[in-house]
């Protein structure tokens, strides 16, 4: 009996009957940066996926490469082809490691994008998108509680687990979105949005902070939720209050780190550097990898008394990034690449606020309109915040531009419209 609702509130959840390549690929996108996960089942799943979709654009006699043509997917092509160029000013003894790690941050991963434009093809998997991002944020906050009950019964303290939030920032905005999508999920998608930010806090990770509070402050302007907005501060403070009563020292490092006004160290030893190397090859950059930012600190610092040598548990006294999305890409591909990736986020930010706005009376009804909040706030989060103090993640980056491509084109389609009238939300 049990089993046949849980079974019953899966697929309906889910919008139907789900095919058989589409439950590797979702896997992948709720894993695709998540280290806890084996490499090798991720990349079994991936395989699957993208197998899946062009076994389906096969039958479907290949119609769905029309997606491809789109502005955005261009634009994004040509971006990938200029970190590829930036290859040729990587010195010969650091190329095969920045190939490994183009290949793998940026490569595969547009790769698993471009498969996701091609799935999403209907309202019912638009839906099936949301729930994964919810369940990945459950499944990575799950292991962060996990770790952090472990580590607090041996040593009495609470760790710092920065790395979750991380992955975490690109998830948070489908919690938010699936709180009003979808009825049955409301408490769950409140209590994983609120945890979110009370980790964030607990860790004394102002640049997560502000990210966080940006995204929530644009999904209750954009859904008209202030309501929900209070209420989860109130409990993300609450919860605070409670834990720091029992971590003291915990309580006392998050006061002084916010206290700070300073940039840690972020411009002398960063964002400085990365200016001055670049402005050297403006055009051309130095090639991908923090290990070539590193190289070139180390060769340069000496003419250059006035940039700060940060500790790096890999690299010891050398800055291992710019640690921001602005100078890495500036350093490593030059100022088109700059122009070209902040060109690609205008463009969908703007493309998808103006949607939203026009068709708000439809926001919570329509996968594709909850779909397309999610996707605008994750770029306004990580592109325009997060991303403009701590490393970039090159393999979310494609995913947001795909979706926002996908969406859009759902959006514009009058076949769309007649989708939503045959199967209303929540039938």
């Amino acid at each position: 009996m049990m089993r046949t609702v849980i079974t019953n509130t899966m697929r309906t959840s889910l919008g139907g009957p789900v095919a058989w390549f589409e439950l590797p690929l979702l896997f992948y996108f709720m894993v695709h940066f998540f280290p806890p996960m084996p490499s090798g089942l991720a990349n079994i799943s991936l395989g699957l996926g993208v197998v899946g979709v062009l076994w389906e654009c096969h039958r479907d006699g290949w119609r769905g490469f029309g997606r491809l043509r789109h502005p955005l997917v261009v634009a994004w092509g040509l971006f990938v082809g200029l970190m590829l160029l930036s290859l040729l000013q990587v010195p010969d003894e650091l190329l095969r490691e920045s190939w490994r790690r183009l290949n793998s941050d940026l490569l595969k991963h547009s790769l698993f994008a471009l498969a996701m434009l091609l799935y999403l093809q209907s309202e019912s998997r638009a839906r099936r998108v949301i729930f994964a991002g919810v369940l990945a944020c459950c499944v990575m906050l799950g292991f962060c509680l996990v770790e952090i009950i472990a580590v607090a019964s041996k040593t009495g303290k609470l760790p710092f687990q920065r790395d979750y939030l991380f992955y975490l920032m690109f998830f948070f905005p489908f919690s938010l979105v699936a709180y009003r999508f979808e009825p049955r999920w409301r408490y769950l998608a409140f209590g994983l949005a609120v945890a979110t930010i009370a980790l964030a806090f607990l860790s004394g990770f102002r640049g997560a902070v502000l990210a966080l509070l940006v995204m929530s402050l644009g999904f209750a302007i954009l859904g008209r939720m202030w309501g929900i907005l209070w209420a989860g501060a109130f409990l993300a403070v609450a919860g605070l209050v409670v834990l720091t009563w029992w971590f003291p020292e915990q309580a006392n490092y998050v006061l002084a780190k916010f206290q700070q006004i300073n940039d840690s160290g972020r411009w002398s030893g960063h964002w400085r550097p990365a200016w001055e190397m670049a402005n050297q090859v403006p055009w051309t950059g130095f090639g991908y990898g923090h290990h070539v930012f590193s190289q070139q600190f180390g060769l340069q610092m000496n003419d250059h008394p006035w940039w700060t040598r940060a500790w790096s548990d890999r690299l010891g006294w050398l800055p291992g990034s710019p640690h921001s999305v602005f100078f890495e890409t500036l350093f490593i591909a030059g100022w088109i690449a700059v122009i070209s990736l902040f060109s690609i986020v205008a463009g969908i930010i703007g493309a998808l606020v103006g949607q939203i706005t026009r068709r708000r009376k439809e926001l919570f009804s329509s996968p594709w309109l909850a779909l397309s909040l999610a996707v605008l706030v994750a770029a306004v989060g990580n592109f325009l915040v997060f991303y403009q103090t701590e490393d970039p993640s090159w393999r979310t980056a494609p995913v947001i531009v795909m979706l926002a491509v996908a969406c859009l084109r759902a959006l514009k389609s009058p076949e769309t419209g007649s989708e939503r009238k045959r199967n209303p939300v929540g039938a």
